[in-house]
């Protein structure tokens, strides 16, 4: 999978495999998924945390009625409520007489580790450029040591220079690129440091000099010094930004598993009107997966028929 994904650019001539890359990156995507919102008369609300889903009845009875905010504010639900938190946070949203059963069971699958990420903003000088040793592509791959497999810490990390592809994304001269491992930084280490003071920051410095070692090794030289804008992210960032407890990519699953053993609950639930997606949900973490969950979830709302309708419409 790596060779074939490494080997596809925009001009590559070294595979058959395609990777599309949407326009304007990920911010592109849910630009696209805003304005589909709001097109339909509906609304897309930030800054809003859900403090409880509002349940009405009792046994098998129990309806989703909408959803209480920390704020206080109660906003209703005309046909149900879509949950995509992860299954750490799924129970706390359910008053205890309300809680949902399966909840508490996929809070009990062990969790990824987070993620340590490199975000760049690097001049191309000409005596930047004279040093890079093979003319930059999109997406790399950097292994530290193959014998001890993707999943250990500090070994592999995955480089991406979406300027390649859209050179408008930043000033002329320029390359943006995005240096992150795969879901392999634990969180504990991370636990009791406090962002903002110097015991964090020597962590962050210590725990990115693998992310930097392999955009070296893509620049032809260490671009520390070079990098007009140097953010590291940590698992402390997805914690906060991500609002994702200990920063967590998500359940860990076996993907060799028969999916239908798999330990994670469908999008419906026990109490009528609610729907879990996201990566708590089957099928389960990764881009591809997530957004299957949101499908199964969303096709449970419409009418077959108006379903295949919008399939013939986009030529599906």
């Amino acid at each position: 999978m790596f060779s074939e994904w490494t080997a596809t650019t925009a001009a590559s001539t070294h595979s058959d495999s395609v990777l599309e890359h949407p326009v304007g990156g990920a911010a592109g995507i849910v630009d696209a998924l805003v304005h589909a919102v709001q097109r339909n008369a509906s609304v897309v609300r930030t800054s809003a945390p859900v403090d409880k889903i509002l349940v009405e009845g009792a046994g098998d009875a129990r309806r989703a009625v909408g959803v209480r905010l920390k704020s206080g504010e109660k906003v209703m639900a005309k046909e149900g409520v879509i949950s995509n938190v992860s299954s750490l946070d799924f129970p706390s949203l359910f008053s205890d007489e309300a809680r949902e059963p399966t909840a508490a069971k996929s809070a009990d699958t062990p969790m990824c580790p987070s993620f340590m990420h490199l975000h760049l903003a690097i001049e191309l000088t000409p005596a930047v450029r004279a040093k890079i040793p093979y003319a930059l592509e999109a997406n790399y791959v950097s292994v530290e040591d193959w014998s001890r497999g993707i999943a250990s810490p500090d070994n592999v990390v995955l480089v991406s220079v979406p300027t390649v592809l859209e050179p408008g994304r930043a000033p002329d001269g320029f390359a943006v690129v995005h240096a992150y491992t795969p879901a392999t930084e634990p969180y504990a280490a991370w636990a009791g440091l406090r962002p903002g003071t110097a015991a964090y920051d020597a962590k962050k410095a210590e725990r990115s000099a693998v992310l930097w070692r392999a955009v070296a090794r893509i620049f032809g030289q260490d671009v520390r010094d070079l990098a007009h804008v140097k953010l590291v992210g940590t698992p402390r960032t997805h914690e906060r930004f991500l609002n994702r407890k200990f920063g967590s990519y998500g359940p860990m699953v076996d993907a060799a598993q028969s999916p239908l053993t798999l330990p994670l609950p469908q999008s419906t639930t026990a109490i009528h009107g609610v729907w879990s997606v996201g990566d708590s949900a089957f099928p389960g973490i990764g881009v591809p997966a997530t957004a299957a969950s949101a499908w199964l979830a969303a096709n449970a709302f419409g009418d077959v028929r108006e379903h295949a309708a919008i399939l013939k419409n986009i030529g599906l």
